[in-house]
């Protein structure tokens, strides 16, 4: 196996098609983006129209008496905001052919044969990703405008609540768990029957989507198809029984156990990837000596209205 690997292929690749590699490293891998509305183009702040309000009058067929329309439907234009967010990393030579030579090792190939795009995700896509799903889902501090999905929730105070506390579900029986998200069921039935037919996320964290994906299937930690996937692949999403909600494991809320419910048109993630101002580089600094990985991109989300949104208390 060769240990000394040209490294200058990776900046090949990222000249390459530089835009394409950013919204690889971006949006690569499962997370609210697969469930929500993405909102591409947007440089700092944008609209995005919404229809909300709407009535609907319904007649008997006879128009008499009928001169003005009975019906109404409120337009709006929502902002939306991102933010500007880099990375930047160094990389000595010792660094990245230790590195990649251990990484060939694991798929037994010599490096040069390597695909570069696996080398770039291996580098940075699988922590960055989690870090803005982090953001995306808990920012606190407003790392990102308005802060993460919760705070938004949070401030807005006007979501439906369930009737059940954040709770881990790995500290309660199976029974409980899936009383927890009926809790969420029933208070969408209630509070937001439009939405009972038309498809719906129930985000929760790994830990506790695991622990409900067991409950469900009253596996009790016995390892069988519906645990891992009839293919070996483990389970992502589980439809709740008896509705059009999809239970989805979300890397964002890892740590939390808030259960959110919600339509994809009611949360917006918001990013660029058009833009000049958004690049990712790969480039060897020759005083440094070293490899430089930099990139800036823009990241954003919003929730439209709380008020069609489900959370535990």
């Amino acid at each position: 196996m060769a240990t000394n690997f040209n490294v200058s292929a990776l900046s090949e690749y990222v000249k390459g098609d530089p835009q394409g590699v950013l919204t690889y490293v971006i949006l690569g891998g499962k997370g609210l983006k697969d469930y929500a509305t993405v909102q591409e183009g947007i440089k700092r702040v944008g609209l995005v129209p919404r229809i909300s309000s709407a009535t609907v009058d319904v007649s008997n067929g006879s128009i008499s008496g009928y001169n003005n329309g009975a019906g109404s439907t409120t337009l709006q234009d929502i902002n939306v905001y991102n933010a500007q967010l880099s990375i930047f990393e160094t990389y000595s030579k010792e660094q990245l052919n230790g590195y990649l030579a251990a990484y060939a090792a694991t798929q037994g190939s010599d490096p040069g044969e390597l695909i570069y795009e696996e080398q770039i995700m291996a580098l940075k896509m699988k922590e960055l990703r989690k870090q803005n799903e982090n953001y995306l889902w808990q920012d606190a501090s407003a790392m990102i405008p308005d802060g993460g999905i919760l705070k938004q929730l949070t401030d807005a105070s006007t979501y439906v609540q369930s009737d059940f506390p954040d709770t881990s579900f790995q500290s309660v029986p199976d029974a409980s768990i899936l009383q927890f998200v009926g809790g969420m069921v029933k208070a969408q039935e209630t509070n937001l029957p439009e939405y009972v037919m038309e498809p719906t996320t129930l985000a929760m964290s790994p830990a506790n989507f695991a622990a409900y994906s067991r409950a469900l299937y009253n596996l009790n930690g016995t390892v069988t198809k519906d645990t891992v996937g009839a293919n070996g692949d483990p389970i992502e999403t589980v439809m709740v029984p008896g509705t059009n909600i999809t239970a989805a494991s979300m890397l964002g809320l890892n740590g939390s156990n808030e259960l959110v419910l919600f339509h994809r048109n009611d949360i917006i993630e918001v990013v660029d990837l058009v833009s000049e101002s958004d690049f990712i580089e790969f480039i060897y600094n020759p005083f440094a000596r070293w490899h430089e990985l930099a990139g800036q991109y823009k990241l954003g989300v919003k929730v439209v209205d709380a008020t069609k949104i489900v959370k535990t208390i």
